[in-house]
C-alpha cells in the first residue's frame, strides 16, 4: 500500500516494529493469555474435574452442570490473588546492546481476580443462570521504562469482562446438555518506548464481541460424573487512539485491530470411590493457533495503513490435571491436585516480554468449610513452577529494519495463587 507521504512512513516504520510484540500481562495463569482462576474450589484440585459438577463455578467450563443446582437461588463469588515472580535478563541482540547497563526486569505486581455464579432452578428439568468473569488478560508494567527491552515493552493490559447467560435441561435421567451465549468487552493498553529519553507510543481501544457455550454432563452411575464443555472463540475488532507525541503524523489518529480469543475444550471426570472420597480428572485443549500475527491499521482519513503487527505465532495448548477429595466430616472437604501444562509457546522466538509463556507444573490444596445448609466457604493455594526459557524477538517485519529491534533475553518464572469464596443459597434446599 502507498500513502501520500514518504517522511510519513519513514517516521511510522521506525517507531513501528517495536509494536509487533503482544498485548498482555505476565505469564502467570493458564497458557497465553487465558485466566484460568475462575473458581476457589476448583484451584484447590488443580483444576482436575472442573467440567465434571460438583460446584457451581463448574458451569465456566461446562454449562451443563447448572443442572446440579438445587431449588431457589444458588449463589457464588470468588476472589483471587496471583503473585507472579518473573525475571526477564537481556543477553543481547540489537534491542539490548542499544541500551547497555539496563540490566534484566522483574515483573512481580500482584493481580487480583474476582468470579461469580448465580443459578436459579425453573422446575425439575431446567436451570437457568449467569457467570460473570474475566476469561483473558491481566496486565504488566516495568519498574523502569528504560530497561534494556523497553523497545519490547513498557506497560501493557488487557481486560475481558464476560457475561456468559446459560441454561441446563435435563433430558432423560443422567444426562444435562447446557448453552448459552458469550458477551465479552475487550480493553487494550499498551505502551512501548521508541528509542528516545522520553519518547513513546502507546495504544488504547475497546471492542464488544459476542460467543457462546455449551455442554453436557453424563452421570451413568451413581458416584460417577463425566462432563464435556466447550466455550466458542469471541471475535474483537479493536478500535481506538494512538498516542505517540514525539511522532505528529499518527498521534492522537485511530487505531484498528482484529482479533479473536480462542476456543476451549474441556473433558473431565468425577468418580467417587468410596461415600466420602472422589478422584478428580482434567484433560483440556485450547486452540492458541488462533492466535497468528495481527496487522495493527492506522487510520489516515480514508486511508489505513498497516504500520505494525501483534505477533503471537502461537501454537495449541494442553493442560492435564488430576486430583482428589476427602470428606473429614460433614462440615470440612479436604482436596488436592496436581497438573501439567503444555504452553502455546514452545519456541523461544514465540516468547514474548509480557507473556514469558512455558510448560508448567502446577500443585495445589484447598478445602471447604460448611456453615449450614446455606453457606459454606472455600479455600485454595497453588504453586505454578514455570520452566526456564530464553526469548528471541524480532517483530514480525513492516519494515527491513525490524532486525534492529532484536531481544535476546533469559527468563526464570514462578506463581503462588490463593483464593477464597463464599457459596450461598436464597430459598429452596
Amino acid at each position: 500500500m502507498t500513502i501520500g507521504t514518504k517522511t510519513f512512513k519513514k517516521a511510522l516504520m521506525g517507531t513501528a516494529a517495536c509494536l509487533a510484540l503482544s498485548m498482555s500481562v505476565s505469564a502467570v495463569q493458564a497458557g497465553g493469555l487465558a485466566v484460568r482462576e475462575q473458581s476457589t474450589q476448583f484451584l484447590g484440585s488443580a483444576f482436575a474435574g472442573n467440567a465434571a459438577g460438583g460446584g457451581l463455578s463448574s458451569s465456566f467450563w461446562n454449562p451443563a452442570t447448572l443442572g446440579e443446582a438445587g431449588h431457589g437461588i444458588s449463589n457464588e463469588a470468588n476472589v483471587t490473588a496471583i503473585l507472579p515472580n518473573l525475571e526477564v535478563t537481556p543477553t543481547g541482540g540489537k534491542a539490548a546492546l542499544a541500551f547497555p547497563g539496563q540490566g534484566s526486569e522483574t515483573f512481580n505486581d500482584a493481580a487480583f481476580l474476582s468470579s461469580s455464579y448465580t443459578a436459579y432452578r425453573w422446575n425439575e428439568n431446567l436451570v437457568f443462570g449467569v457467570a460473570i468473569g474475566s476469561p483473558f488478560g491481566l496486565g504488566s508494567k516495568v519498574s523502569n521504562p528504560k530497561w534494556a527491552g523497553q523497545l519490547h515493552h513498557q506497560s501493557a493490559k488487557l481486560e475481558t469482562p464476560n457475561l456468559t447467560a446459560m441454561a441446563s435441561v435435563r433430558v432423560m435421567p443422567g444426562l444435562m446438555v447446557g448453552f448459552g451465549p458469550q458477551f465479552q468487552y475487550a480493553k487494550l493498553k499498551f505502551k512501548t518506548g521508541t528509542g528516545g529519553p522520553t519518547d513513546n507510543l502507546s495504544l488504547t481501544g475497546t471492542d464488544l464481541g459476542i460467543g457462546f457455550t455449551a455442554g453436557l454432563l453424563w452421570k451413568p452411575t451413581q458416584g460417577t460424573s463425566i462432563g464435556l464443555g466447550f466455550r466458542s472463540a469471541v471475535a474483537h475488532s479493536i478500535r481506538g487512539n494512538i498516542k505517540s507525541p514525539t511522532v505528529a503524523a499518527i498521534n492522537n489518529k485511530r487505531f484498528s485491530l482484529d482479533l479473536d480469543t480462542p476456543e476451549m475444550l474441556t473433558l473431565s471426570v468425577r468418580q467417587s470411590l468410596s461415600p466420602n472420597m472422589r478422584v478428580l480428572g482434567t484433560v483440556e485443549w485450547t486452540k492458541w493457533s488462533r492466535l497468528d500475527v495481527h496487522p495493527v491499521y492506522a487510520q489516515l482519513g480514508p486511508v489505513a495503513l498497516q504500520f505494525a503487527n501483534f505477533d503471537f505465532q502461537y501454537e495449541d495448548g494442553w493442560f492435564f490435571a488430576l486430583g482428589g477429595e476427602y470428606d473429614v466430616s460433614n462440615s470440612l472437604t479436604l482436596r488436592a491436585g496436581a497438573a501439567y501444562e503444555i504452553s502455546p509457546v514452545q519456541k523461544a522466538t514465540q516468547r514474548l516480554v509480557q507473556i514469558a509463556d512455558s510448560d508448567r507444573v502446577w500443585l495445589s490444596a484447598g478445602a471447604s468449610y460448611k456453615w449450614s445448609d446455606s453457606l459454606s466457604f472455600d479455600l485454595g493455594y497453588s504453586h505454578i513452577f514455570f520452566d526456564d526459557a530464553k526469548i528471541d524477538r524480532t517483530p514480525a517485519g513492516t519494515s527491513a529494519s525490524a532486525q534492529s529491534f532484536q531481544l535476546l533475553a533469559d527468563t526464570t518464572n514462578s506463581a503462588d495463587i490463593i483464593s477464597i469464596g463464599v457459596k450461598y443459597k436464597l430459598g429452596g434446599h
